[in-house]
């Protein structure tokens, strides 16, 4: 059975600037991918609400896997001061319509 280690993240769910709500996750004994890809799915989902997730406080082997998949940008602490313009947007292209006539 695995062990807390005693790390704390707290995922934050904003719209715009007003927080949506937070959530204080017990770290596990040892982060992983899956964890990551977890977040992943989670951000993705906010996303299509309209909303943006970031994460505080997460440990040092959560950051660096998060840096290491190339998410920090967007996960970390320093996405809270981005500008709205330089985050990823995850929907999908408009579908385009017919062609005008010529």
């Amino acid at each position: 059975m695995a062990v807390n280690d005693g790390s704390k993240t707290v995922v934050v769910v904003v719209d715009g600037e007003v927080v949506v709500t937070t959530v204080q996750v017990d770290g596990p004994p040892t982060p992983d991918l899956a964890l990551v890809a977890t977040l992943a799915r989670l951000r993705m989902a906010a996303r299509r609400m309209g909303w943006n997730i970031r994460l505080e406080e997460p440990c040092e082997r959560l950051r660096e896997l998060v840096q290491f998949v190339g998410l920090g940008d967007l996960l970390l602490d320093q996405a809270a001061d981005a500008d709205p313009a330089d985050v990823l947007d995850l929907r999908p292209p408009p579908t385009p319509g017919p062609d005008p006539p010529l």
